[in-house]
Formats: C-alpha cells, sequence, structure tokens
C-alpha cells in the first residue's frame, strides 16, 4: 500500500523512480521500525517509520506517515535537482 502511495505521489512531483523498498534491517535496535527506500537513480532517501504506521497506511488515519514520506521525496527531489 505504502509502495503504491509513493509512486503515486512521485508521478505528481515527476520524479522518476527507480524503486521503492521496505528494508528489513535486523541492525535497527527497535524491532517494530521498518526502512523505507526511495530511489531515483543515484539519488536515494531513507525514511523510518514504525510498523503500525505501515499497518496504518490502509486506514485514514495516516496523516504523520504520509508527511513523513512527503517529506523523504521532497529531500529526493532536491538530491535530483542539485
Amino acid at each position: 500500500m505504502i509502495q503504491k502511495y509513493v509512486a503515486d505521489l512521485a508521478r505528481q512531483m515527476q520524479i522518476p523512480l527507480s524503486s521503492v523498498t521496505i528494508v528489513d534491517d535486523s541492525s535497527i535496535k527497535n524491532l517494530d521500525s521498518r526502512l523505507l527506500k526511495i530511489s531515483s537513480g543515484e539519488h536515494t532517501s531513507f525514511v523510518l517509520l514504525q510498523q503500525k504506521d505501515l499497518d496504518g497506511f490502509q486506514s485514514a488515519d495516516c496523516d504523520l506517515p504520509k508527511t513523513t514520506v512527503q517529506t523523504a521525496m521532497v529531500r529526493l527531489l532536491m538530491q535530483i535537482e542539485l
């Protein structure tokens, strides 16, 4: 669900995405957290999200995770434009 949201947002922002993946990294101390990796060519932006945020992305109560993802997309766009 979150990958579709990121793809739709990237289309609106005219960002050519290479990949959107949820990194399941055992080095993250908090097991309830996941890294969202958003890539466009050689540029990458990461977002640390709680599992409950990922689960809540399917509900209407997901304003904070959406804002966090939008911020990561803006960071990615800034990298591309530099």
